[in-house]
């Protein structure tokens, strides 16, 4: 008899483990009071029979970040009398930890062994899409003379538990918009400009999600956008497709949704013009790039590439302002412009005292030009005074007689 309880705790006893993950390790001592028996967590049923720490996460599940996913824990019944603790944790920020505010998902919840406990939790708003890792911890300890230690928390989502059991899955978050990413082996998004979004990300692994970064746009005007993609070899030409949700279905494929295709080697420009009539409100820009050739949907997975989500505000017209873009109107050349060599060039149908008005994208008037009593014409005029605002969208706006009646929106580039 004593051979063979000495047999079984030398099977059941673990070695700190060193586990090779960004993440802290966990583990346990020993699982000779209970051990994880099982995870149920969307497409994931792992049944397992004991470790003191075992890495799942090859297995993987889809959840949607705005449902209230249930998840189903179990234990192995090794003591008659064993009771167990569980807490669970999911990293939604992808930041390697599982200490950040909120993504402890379980609360070291007391159970009796071999019963399951099922528990609802709710993803924060900030959590990010993709996919991530989520850690179960179980404690466990007899009735009896490990009494108190089935009443002792478990504290941290790290470090070595007495007894017990850890196990590490992945979980995939989705939206309610369709999922597209790429693979950036070869090239990745770098840079993106539009309005006071200029997010340079660098390579984030086929997929970024920015939709906590928004722009302002209102409807009627015309904004410019800016797109460069980095490599990791030598540069090609890229294929880029912006889509915008304007009416906020939560899909990127109704009509006028595809709102610029661009391509090139280097840094890109387009102008976006958002109509009247687009539903205002917070909405989903996506920017997707391929190499080769454009992306078909803007639900493709790419053999290579990279896509990145963002939020556009669009406010509602303002009422008296006039708004054309038209080259023959109002233009800034070149566009992005350097502090030393943008032109702005506009014609007046009638004669009239004219003052250009610079603003940021936001409104915020930055600086005015005086160019005095004009009669019907084209004029150019040098931009002298924006030497010294820093990178970012702005917005000409011509005044004549204190009436704005055309306006041209730039970039002023590193």
């Amino acid at each position: 008899m004593k051979r063979t309880i000495f047999l079984h705790t030398i099977i059941l006893l673990c070695a700190t483990a060193s586990i090779a993950q960004t993440y802290c390790a966990s583990n346990s001592f020993s699982y000779a009071e209970g051990y994880i028996g099982s995870v149920v967590l969307g497409s994931i049923n792992n049944q397992t029979t004991g470790s003191c720490y075992s890495n799942y996460t090859s297995l993987s599940t889809n959840l949607n970040i705005s449902a209230n996913p249930t998840i189903t824990l179990n234990s192995g019944p090794i003591g008659i009398h064993t009771t167990v603790r569980f807490a669970v944790y999911i990293d939604y920020n992808h930041n390697g930890s599982f200490s950040d505010l909120g993504e402890r998902i379980v609360y070291d919840t007391l159970s009796k062994a071999g019963v399951s406990r099922s528990f609802v939790f709710t993803p924060p708003s900030t959590a990010l899409y993709g996919t991530t890792r989520m850690r179960v911890q179980m404690r466990a300890a007899l009735w009896g003379s490990l009494n108190s230690l089935a009443h002792d928390p478990i504290s941290s989502p790290c470090g070595v538990l007495d007894e017990g059991e850890v196990e590490d899955y992945t979980v995939n978050f989705l939206d309610d918009y369709c999922y597209s990413h790429g693979n950036t082996s070869a090239e990745y998004v770098n840079n993106v400009i539009f309005g006071t979004i200029n997010k340079t990300s660098g390579n984030n692994g086929g997929y970024a999600n920015f939709t906590l970064l928004s722009t302002d746009a209102t409807e009627g005007y015309t904004y410019p956008i800016s797109l460069t993609p980095g490599f990791t070899g030598s540069a090609h030409t890229e294929y880029w497709k912006v889509y915008i949700d304007l009416n906020n279905n939560k899909s990127f494929s109704d009509p006028g949704e595809l709102v610029a295709m661009l391509q090139g080697s280097g840094t890109v420009l387009g102008n976006i013009r958002f109509s009247l009539g687009n539903k205002t409100g917070k909405v989903r820009m996506r920017v997707q790039m391929s190499p080769g050739t454009y992306a078909v949907t803007p639900c493709d997975v790419l053999a290579h590439g990279e896509v990145e989500d963002y939020t556009v505000n669009i406010l509602p017209p303002v009422i008296g302002m006039l708004n054309n873009n038209s080259d023959n109107i109002a233009s800034v050349k070149p566009n992005p412009a350097t502090a030393n060599n943008a032109t702005l060039t506009y014609t007046l149908n009638k004669a009239g005292t004219i003052n250009v008005l610079l603003s940021d994208i936001s409104g915020s008037s930055q600086k005015i030009f005086n160019a005095g009593n004009k009669t019907a014409g084209t004029y150019t005029m040098p931009l002298n005074k924006i030497q010294s605002l820093r990178a970012g969208n702005y917005v000409l706006a011509i005044e004549e007689n204190g009436n704005i009646i055309a306006r041209a929106s730039f970039i002023i580039s590193e």
